[in-house]
């Protein structure tokens, strides 16, 4: 481990139990009754192969909660809540993302100043799916956290046979020093 890991990534692998607890009955939903706890979802199949197979459930977005989710999953709305990443942040956002067996997702990319964390809630087949970052490529590991800038173009593919789940936070960049942002964290990396 880098001397300089953001402090989020040890608190999402640290809460890996309470996230994959409280979220597996969720994960286990079909995709039309995620739209239900979350009727403004981000449908984000106009990125992905044909007929779909990513799919994300908000928890947060901008400052607003999901209040439906949150009475479902309460530890884990309070453990993001209380994160000053997250809760000083005016861009920073938090989803359950799926990937289900070959899903292709195309080359995409975010906006700044912000940063995704992505935490391995299930990865069956962690050898199946892969993110091409610039000329990086991760891979998926249960209870561990990947750190990206979303702004570099990235793709997603899954090869697998099993859906592949992660909590996914985007949050304000440490070096963003804009002081609409009071998120606290140094410029480290």
């Amino acid at each position: 481990r880098s001397q300089h890991r953001l402090p989020l990534l040890d608190f999402l692998e640290q809460s890996y139990i309470e996230f994959r607890t409280e979220l597996e009955p969720i994960l286990q939903l079909p995709r039309d009754v995620w739209l239900s706890y979350s009727p403004s979802s981000i449908d984000a199949e106009h990125i992905a192969s044909p007929g779909g197979g990513w799919h994300m459930l908000a928890i947060t977005k901008f400052g607003v909660w999901n209040e439906l989710l949150c009475n479902l999953a309460p530890r884990t709305c309070q453990l993001l809540r209380d994160r000053p990443e997250i809760q000083n942040c005016t861009v920073s956002y938090v989803n359950v993302m799926q990937l289900s067996p070959g899903a292709l997702v195309k080359p995409h990319f975010g906006n700044a100043p912000r940063l995704a964390a992505h935490l391995t809630l299930r990865s069956p087949e962690p050898e199946a799916a892969a993110m091409q970052v610039g000329e990086g490529r991760v891979r998926w590991h249960e209870g561990q956290a990947v750190l990206f800038d979303d702004t570099h173009v990235h793709s997603v593919v899954h090869a697998g046979q099993s859906p592949r789940d992660v909590l996914t936070v985007w949050f304000c960049h440490p070096c963003d020093d804009n002081p609409v942002h009071s998120h606290g964290q140094a410029c480290i990396i």
